[in-house]
């Protein structure tokens, strides 16, 4: 903790709040629209502004060389993404959604399963995001990670053993 950059990543907070809200006003206008190319373009913008923000932030709040906070980023979101899906079998985000990760057999990921869904992110990543772009062209709608773990992402709200496209 250092006191003289806590105003910095201060204003680092408001803005990630602000962009979010914005980025998430504008993929749901996208979505209503139905089209797909705007959604896209969102999609992108997004993701690599909020990457850029959440940075900054960790940079400003821990100072540092920008490796040193890419490693740390990178390490922060592994151990998020493992830990939640290994206990509840999906994050925060996918709560907000509605959303589950289930495997084949329908069932909450095992931690094995959970390790290979996250080494998956971390391959849907150094594919410059293609692992990820794959859902939207997927005939059952799973990305890279998905691949690799035999994990499906279903609506929270579906019967257990049931798969959804």
């Amino acid at each position: 903790y250092r006191r003289r950059r806590f105003p910095t990543s201060l204003v680092f907070a408001v803005h990630l709040h602000a962009f979010a809200f914005a980025m998430f006003t504008l993929s749901e206008a996208a979505k209503l629209t139905g089209s797909v190319g705007l959604a896209v373009t969102v999609a992108s913008v997004m993701t690599f502004v909020f990457a850029a923000y959440v940075l900054m932030a960790l940079r400003a709040v821990f100072g540092g060389s920008w490796t040193i906070t890419v490693a740390k980023a990178v390490a922060i979101g592994v151990i998020y993404l493992f830990l939640f899906h290994m206990t509840v079998g999906r994050t925060l985000g996918m709560r907000a959604l509605g959303l589950r990760v289930i495997d084949v057999y329908g069932e909450p990921p095992s931690v094995t399963r959970a390790a290979l869904r996250t080494l998956g992110y971390l391959a849907g990543l150094a594919t410059l995001g293609l692992g990820f772009v794959w859902v939207g062209f997927d005939a059952e709608k799973r990305g890279l990670h998905d691949w690799i773990a035999g994990t499906y992402v279903i609506r929270a709200d579906a019967p257990r053993g049931a798969k959804q496209g």
